[in-house]
This record gives C-alpha cells, structure tokens and sequence, in this order.
C-alpha cells in the first residue's frame, strides 16, 4: 500500500510540474506572437531600425515558450521506493536462478536420504 501511495504522489508531482511549464509555455507563446504581430506590422510599415529589435524580443519568447514544452515533457529519473508486502515471496530474478535454486535443494534432500539418523 505504501509503494501505491508514493507511486501516486510522484504521478503527482510530475503532472503538476508538466502543467506549471505548459501554463507558462502557453503565456510566453501569447507575448511572443503580440512581438512578432507588432514586428511583423512595423515590417509592412517601414524598412529596419527599431524593427529588428521588435522581431528578435518576440522571437525569443517564442523559442522560451518552446524549451518551456520541451521540459514539460522531460520526465525525472527518480526511484520510487517501494515497501515490499509481507508474506509474498519475492519473484527470482531469473529462471536461472529458480532452476539453481531447486538444484540446491534437490542435492540437500539427496544427502539428507543418504545419511543415517541416529
């Protein structure tokens, strides 16, 4: 239960984290088209100047707003420890191991035959 809880707590965390740098995403992607329309609009009117710095500012918002949803989608790589459930047995890491394993306990009962009680 302790493992599901945690679990749920990143999921979280990380749809939360995804939504702040989508919200602002979306806030630098509205004042980077404001730039580039007014800059796009001086364009029209007159040629260079004042101009160049317009289209560059609006430009940068927009390449902002970008690494914005570029990071929203970024997911951290972090453990999540998880408690393990009492009274299940662990599975074997590998059916080499399962196979080993009864290996081993075949040749303990072999000997345990073969050897006289008292």
């Amino acid at each position: 239960m302790l493992g599901m809880i945690g679990g749920l707590q990143y999921q979280a965390r990380a749809a939360a984290r995804a939504a702040g740098f989508t919200f602002v995403g979306i806030i630098l992607v509205l004042i980077g088209s404001g730039f580039l329309s007014a800059a796009l609009w001086m364009v029209i009117e007159v040629d260079y100047g004042a101009i160049t710095a317009t289209a560059l500012i609006g430009g940068l918002y927009v390449l902002l707003a970008g690494l914005c949803f570029l990071f929203a989608n970024i997911r951290p790589r972090v453990r999540v420890p998880v408690a393990p459930v009492a009274g299940v047995p662990s599975p074997s890491p590998s059916p080499f191991a399962a196979i080993a394993e009864g290996f081993a306990i075949g040749m303990q009962a072999g000997r345990a035959a073969r050897t006289p009680k008292d």
